[in-house]
């Protein structure tokens, strides 16, 4: 909207003559595809080959929770209920 309004400004004042307000383009973001069981599979495997724990504690915490990048980065300990697992 910054521009369009620059350009109504710039209309008015003549100071530029070869700035047309464009027409506004329509986006609609889409909601991001669920990986498929093969999809998640090779995930999995692949970041098991790598070794590294702290990748594969990552991706396993974000593909089991459902959480967002930015969801995980500003976890906080205090935010982790913690219980032992029985059965």
């Amino acid at each position: 909207m910054p521009i369009k309004s620059f350009s109504r400004w710039n209309g008015k004042q003549e100071i530029v003559e070869d700035i047309r307000v464009m027409k506004q383009v329509d986006y609609k973001q889409q909601a991001p595809k669920a990986l498929d069981r093969n999809e998640y599979n090779k995930l999995i495997r692949e970041i098991e080959r790598t070794g590294n724990k702290r990748d594969f504690a990552i991706v396993v915490t974000m593909l089991y929770t459902g959480l967002r990048v930015s969801e995980l980065v500003n976890l906080d300990k205090s935010d982790i209920e913690s219980s032992e697992r029985k059965g």
